[in-house]
């Protein structure tokens, strides 16, 4: 196999091979996912405007993913949104209250219904975004909760986070602002298709930049600081690299050798000769921090293409954020994550980063 990273991103033999082509071609059906998970989580009333909790605890594995769209359209939000990974019920939580339980496989699922069961004796609303007929959808009983049996992974629990934002008063996650992000995924699986030559393809060209790096990737701004955090748990779980999310600070100091951002960072690179940092900018060109990274060393983009359409396509709120510029981000991200594990030499795998 060649050694140049945009033959062998542009190899159908490697493409064509079941652990890469079976992920990429699971991401090019994201906008599909994301329409399929927000009608059943419509349905299933987990966007209902009828009440307007005190707060709403999301927890669980999936949690975190949800958490990607809650924190950029937090301040549309008529109520507080509380984002745990833990199967926990804080002492907070009562009747006023509600808990979405996004949870897809848990090791115990009892664990599952002992927590809906107190937050069901505490007079607090329950709602279960899980794997249909699953163990978390099983452990829901009959009790009070409702459940939205969303597909498994973290583009369903996305659409299930837009949802719920759109009724907590998120307008750019109203069902406009949801088909509107839906048709931006389209644009970028389309322009990151397996088939489309390095040279043209934004995701393959960010991860050609990227083969021989270890990443810092920046944020400005509420949309790509939360991209940039979801860009580096994505390259660090798919591709295997110590990517990072930092600040605009942190990556200035880190590119000019003045500081580490985390233990690991310069560990030694004794297989890798080559490998230097690389800035990944997230945000607008003339956002003045980035263009103060921009400054220091070798940076790269992540962009989200029909940037310039986002404001119309994204129908937002009052003081919203397009729904569409976030999800387009974090397809980007994901698919150049694929891409970068070709050519680090493992299999782009099956599993979630988000």
């Amino acid at each position: 196999m060649s050694t140049d990273p945009e033959a062998v991103l542009d190899d159908p033999a490697v493409l064509g091979r079941p652990d890469v082509a079976g992920p990429l071609r699971e991401l090019a059906g994201a906008a599909a996912a994301i329409r399929r998970a927000a009608a059943v989580a419509t349905a299933a009333g987990l966007g209902a405007r009828d009440e307007r909790p005190r707060a709403v605890l999301v927890a669980g594995q999936l949690a975190t993913a949800m958490s990607a769209v809650l924190a950029v359209c937090a301040a549309e939000l008529h109520s507080p949104v509380v984002v745990s990974t833990r199967l926990g019920l804080p002492a907070w939580v009562g009747m006023a209250d509600r808990l979405v339980l996004a949870a897809d496989e848990p090791a115990d699922p009892s664990v599952v219904a002992g927590l809906i069961a107190a937050a069901d004796a505490r007079g607090a609303s329950v709602t279960v975004v899980g794997t249909p007929a699953g163990p978390v959808e099983m452990a829901a009983g009959s009790g009070r909760a409702t459940v939205a049996p969303v597909t498994r992974g973290s583009w369903p629990a996305l659409a299930a986070a837009a949802v719920l934002a759109g009724g907590l008063g998120a307008g750019s996650c109203g069902p406009l602002g949801i088909e509107a992000a839906a048709e931006r995924l389209v644009q970028v699986a389309i322009a990151s298709r397996p088939d489309s030559a390095s040279f043209v393809n934004p995701a393959k060209a960010l991860a050609v930049d990227l083969a021989r790096a270890t990443p810092v990737i920046v944020g400005a701004g509420p949309v790509p600081v939360a991209a940039a955090g979801w860009f580096a748990g994505t390259l660090r779980t798919v591709a295997r690299i110590p990517a990072t999310a930092a600040t605009a600070d942190e990556a200035t100091a880190v590119l000019a050798g003045a500081g580490s951002i985390d233990d690991d960072f310069f560990r030694d690179r004794a297989e890798e000769p080559e490998a230097g940092i690389r800035a990944v900018l997230v945000g607008a060109e003339n956002a003045p921090e980035l263009r103060r990274v921009a400054a220091g060393g070798a940076v790269s983009r992540l962009t989200a293409p029909d940037h310039e359409r986002s404001e119309a396509a994204g129908t937002p709120g009052a003081g919203g954020v397009p729904l569409g510029d976030l999800l387009a981000l974090l397809l980007h991200a994901e698919f150049t994550a694929r891409y970068l594990a070709v050519l680090r030499g493992g299999a782009t795998g099956h599993g979630d980063a988000g």
